[in-house]
Parts: C-alpha cells; sequence; structure tokens
C-alpha cells in the first residue's frame, strides 16, 4: 500500500510540474505578440489631423494639441476649397494616406 502512495504522489506531481510547464508556455506564447503589437501601436498613431499651423500644414498625431510634423507649405497659396479644409482639420487613418496627402499638396 505504500508503494501505491508513493507511485500515485508521483504520478501527481509530475501531471503537476507539466501542466504548471504548459500553462507558462501558453502564457508566454499569447503575450509575445501583444507585446509586439502595443510596439508597433506606440510607434505609428492610430490616425493623424492634418490641419492649418501658423500659415502653414500641421499634422497632429492621434488629435494632439501640438503637431508633430510641420510641412512649409503657405497655405494662403492653396485654392480656396484645400484651406477650407485645413480649416476644419483633415481626419487620414494611415501613414501611406498622410503620405499621399502631403505628396498632393506638395506635388
Amino acid at each position: 500500500m505504500k508503494t501505491f502512495r508513493r507511485i500515485f504522489l508521483l504520478f501527481s506531481v509530475s501531471i503537476f510540474v507539466l501542466s504548471a510547464a504548459s500553462f507558462v508556455s501558453a502564457v508566454r506564447t499569447s503575450l509575445t505578440p501583444l507585446s509586439a503589437k502595443a510596439a508597433t501601436a506606440a510607434a505609428e498613431p492610430n490616425y493623424y489631423i492634418v490641419k492649418e499651423y501658423m500659415g502653414s500644414i500641421g499634422i497632429y498625431p492621434d488629435g494632439s494639441e501640438s503637431p508633430s510634423r510641420i510641412v512649409h507649405i503657405t497655405v494662403d497659396e492653396l485654392p480656396d476649397e484645400d484651406r477650407y479644409l485645413l480649416e476644419c482639420g483633415i481626419l487620414v487613418r494611415s501613414y501611406s494616406e498622410l503620405r499621399e496627402l502631403i505628396e498632393d499638396y506638395t506635388g
């Protein structure tokens, strides 16, 4: 009977250790993509607002109060429709869309 208890205890402990190792592995695997995703999110804002800033074009990431970048194009030289849009603010949802918009104004 003592031998049976030792074998049962040994078996139970080994199942516990394997379960704990599996759990740790699963948690580690699931957290890695989240941290990589967070780094990407921190690198690129969710959206940009492009609007007039002191006579030029300001780029405001995530609706920030101050521009992170200024495009030195005189807003007064743009057509009335563009000046109105920049006065209101243009919502841009990605960096590639932002790049295209700035290219439209510069080229």
